[in-house]
């Protein structure tokens, strides 16, 4: 499903018209009226609606003028918050982010709270767009909070259908997909039944949600109910032929080969019903897609046939460019026409370099990688395995960051409902209090006492029944921080590309032979991704490994020694955590200090705990740590901050900067439990 499309139909969702209340929304504005205020707005959503943006520019815009001879601060708000949403329209987040910003504080001030929440939703809609889901949330959850203490009416009904249906799009792709399904429900409360642009919204995200937590099997229930829904309906093309794609594609990640021709001859027989702009970027999907089809088949010339249609367009704005040369390298890989995949592959590296598509960058990067390792184009390897490297690196940071933002989110969202039912209680409270104020004395005042000491017990077990939810949430978010530190010290697979190292390489260059096999054992490290913990025994291995390495690579003179006198080699520790250190050593120590300098790594076990200690005669880095903490710090002091709230003895980790150089000290209780 297209995201931009979503994006319209989200902007436009109380505006659904047609042209001719577009002319009488213009008639009303020329009669003599006190305010005209309302008649501008709609105006503007129905031009949005019919998506004439610079006919929409021109109406906000005269909005604006009509809102600051009004004087009025709301109407100025919502005025700004309309052009802010123009920019966004046209991908200029940037500027209409900083618009629709300034716009809340107008209406903040105003204190108009349907201003606030409308202005707050268009914060959130845009925020999610640009890719900012903590503040998509934050805004959309702040929109909702303002509507349901408003009247309800049309409006709010709109707003509150279109803040949770973004809410569940937002959650799912931060991978809480719990929170994703609890907004979908909530969404559809808010509904419009009969409202056919409501409906394919609605179905649309829900749609989209499935593709990011990839579950394929909900993806072809929900493709076809949006197909049985949409099929009596007198809508927009490219919705149907996406419905169709969306089936095969799901069918084909099945494996269900025979299922995904079913639909992709279904789409074809559509394509060749429909005509225009739309349908010939369908053509191309659906010849990408018929392309896959015969390659998992195994007919090669006919994946190549259909490939080929979407290669000689040379479309290179569009990504199904780079896929095609991508997925025409592999076929010429299995043919072993190595020089012709070695052609194609690198076409679709620069191609998804330039589109900025990381993941699908570093999987091009890999085959190049597979490909010429097994032909024995060393040069090759060289060349692109540091580009493998920093791509792994910044998308394993994104990921870092990402899961962060979901811990964040999941614990900020569900604190602020239990606040909420929390509130509630409090008004339950107030307004049984009241009772019993006014409740007849005299006779009764006995059973008035009774009825008192029951509510009392109630109210109890109802304050504590809150403390017990507002604990197991902590204990739960507690858990999720300690899941997603295990995710981020667990790095992308990388396949095991250097285990096919041939003989004739150990023969002809034994000294590259054994570097590029210490790299291995370095990179091995990174595929245990089953286990926060590793042994020392493989750790210590591993820095030893790679301080060889970096004393062959760096310009300044390293030295360094390990002693371990840890006795038991299965003792465990986090996984990466000395790798981390000494990487930090160098990078902020030795690196660019003339002289170079020396890395003392000690580890010991002492008063029951297992003492390690990296020591650096650099140039001093703690504020540099600081500032750039990196893998190497903030995550594993985050992870002994979540560990240590259910380990009695506590694990340390200290910086201390040194005259010379610095110190790392980490002290963790050899009975430390990571679970």
């Amino acid at each position: 499903m297209k995201y931009l499309k979503i994006l319209l139909l989200f902007v436009s969702i109380c505006a659904f018209g047609q042209n001719k209340k577009i002319d009488s929304l213009k008639s009303e504005l020329k009669k003599d009226k006190t305010d005209k205020f309302l008649d501008y707005k709609n105006l503007t959503k129905e031009l949005l609606l019919i998506r004439n943006l610079p006919e929409y520019k021109k109406t906000v815009y005269e909005l604006y003028d009509y809102a600051v001879r009004s004087k009025k601060l709301d109407y100025i708000a919502r005025a700004e918050g309309f052009i802010g949403a123009y920019y966004c329209l046209n991908s200029d987040f940037k500027n209409g982010l900083i618009i629709i910003g300034k716009a809340l504080i107008k209406a903040k001030l105003s204190k108009n709270n349907l201003a606030i929440a409308m202005i707050e939703t268009n914060l959130g809609s845009f925020y999610y767009f640009d890719n900012n889901y903590k503040k998509a949330i934050f805004h959309l959850s702040n929109s909702t909070i303002i509507l349901k203490k408003l009247p309800y009416d049309e409006e709010i009904r709109s707003a509150l259908f279109q803040n949770y249906s973004h809410q569940g799009t937002t959650f799912a792709l931060l991978g809480l997909e719990d929170l994703s399904t609890k907004a979908f429900i909530n969404s559809k409360k808010y509904i419009k039944k009969e409202s056919i642009i409501e409906n394919i919204l609605l179905k649309s995200s829900e749609i989209n949600a499935l593709e990011e937590t990839k579950s394929y099997l909900k993806l072809i229930i929900k493709g076809k109910e949006f197909l049985n829904y949409i099929k009596d309906k007198k809508i927009e093309k490219d919705y149907i032929l996406d419905g169709y794609y969306t089936i095969a594609t799901s069918y084909l990640e099945l494996n269900q080969i025979v299922e995904s021709e079913k639909y992709s001859d279904s789409l074809d027989y559509k394509l060749n019903k429909f005509s225009g702009m739309e349908t010939k970027r369908m053509i191309s999907i659906f010849d990408f897609l018929k392309g896959k089809i015969f390659l998992k088949k195994g007919n090669l010339n006919e994946s190549e046939k259909y490939l080929n249609k979407i290669i000689v367009l040379k479309n290179k704005d569009n990504i199904l460019y780079a896929d095609a040369n991508n997925l025409k390298g592999e076929i010429y890989e299995i043919q072993k026409k190595n020089n012709l995949a070695l052609n194609n592959y690198e076409i679709a590296y620069k191609e998804f370099l330039n589109l900025g598509n990381k993941r699908k960058t570093i999987k091009v990067v890999l085959n190049i990688i597979e490909l010429c390792l097994n032909n024995n184009q060393y040069t090759k390897v060289k060349e692109y395995l540091p580009i493998y490297t920093k791509l792994k690196d910044e998308i394993f940071n994104e990921q870092v960051a990402k899961n962060m933002t979901a811990a964040e989110v999941k614990y900020e969202t569900e604190l602020k409902e239990s606040k909420i039912k929390s509130q509630q209680l409090e008004l339950e409270k107030e307004k049984t209090n009241k009772y019993i104020a006014l409740t007849t004395i005299g006779i009764l005042i006995f059973l008035s006492i009774g009825g008192f000491l029951f509510y009392r017990n109630k109210q109890k077990e109802k304050e504590l029944q809150t403390q017990n939810t507002l604990l197991s949430l902590q204990q739960n978010i507690n858990g999720m921080e300690l899941q997603n530190l295990n995710q981020q010290l667990n790095p992308h697979e990388i396949k095991n590309l250097l285990a096919s190292i041939s003989p004739e390489i150990q023969e002809k260059a034994p000294e590259s032979y054994r570097k590029m096999l210490k790299l291995f054992n370095i990179t091995k490290a990174s595929l245990n991704n089953h286990s926060i913990t590793d042994s020392i025994e493989n750790q210590v291995q591993q820095i030893d490994d790679f301080l060889s390495l970096e004393k062959n690579m760096l310009i300044e003179p390293l030295e360094y020694s390990i002693h371990n006198d840890i006795e038991d080699p299965n003792v465990q520790i986090p996984r990466l955590l000395l790798k981390n250190l000494v990487e930090n050593s160098i990078k902020h120590g030795i690196k660019g200090q003339e002289k170079g300098g020396k890395i003392t790594i000690n580890l010991q076990k002492k008063d029951h705990f297992v003492l390690i200690e990296v020591d650096d005669t650099g140039k001093g880095r703690k504020q540099a740590i600081s500032l750039d903490s990196g893998i190497g710090t903030s995550t594993y002091q985050k992870l002994f901050a979540t560990l240590n709230l259910v380990n009695k003895a506590q694990a340390t980790f200290e910086i201390k900067d040194k005259q010379q150089g610095t110190k790392v000290e980490v002290k963790i209780p050899m009975d430390y439990k990571y679970s």
